[in-house]
C-alpha cells in the first residue's frame, strides 16, 4: 500500500499522530564500524496512536527495520479516514 497524502493530511487537521514507541525489549543486530564488526541492541517499537490527547499504544511490538511497518502505519491513517469520512 502506497503513502497518501490526502489521508496524512487529514489526520494531521484532525490532531490524529501515528508514530512510534520504543519499548524494553531489545533485539541483536551486527554494525560494521571503522571496518570491524559490532553487536548493538535495538529496541523493538510499538505503533502508538495520539487522538486528541487520548494516546493509545498497539500491543504488536516490530523490529525497528521491518519491512512491513510502514504498510501498517498507511493502513491506519486509512482506516482512520475512512471512519471519520464514511
Amino acid at each position: 500500500m502506497e503513502f497518501n497524502i490526502e489521508h496524512w493530511n487529514w489526520a494531521q487537521d484532525n490532531n490524529i499522530k501515528i508514530y512510534l514507541c520504543r519499548t524494553k525489549d531489545t533485539y541483536g543486530h551486527t554494525q560494521h564500524t571503522n571496518g570491524r564488526k559490532k553487536k548493538v541492541y535495538i529496541p523493538y517499537v510499538n505503533i502508538c496512536v495520539s487522538l486528541d490527547g487520548n494516546n493509545r499504544r498497539f500491543k504488536d511490538e516490530f523490529k525497528q527495520d521491518d519491512p512491513e511497518l510502514p504498510t501498517i502505519i498507511n493502513k491506519l491513517y486509512k482506516y482512520y479516514y475512512e471512519r471519520a469520512n464514511n
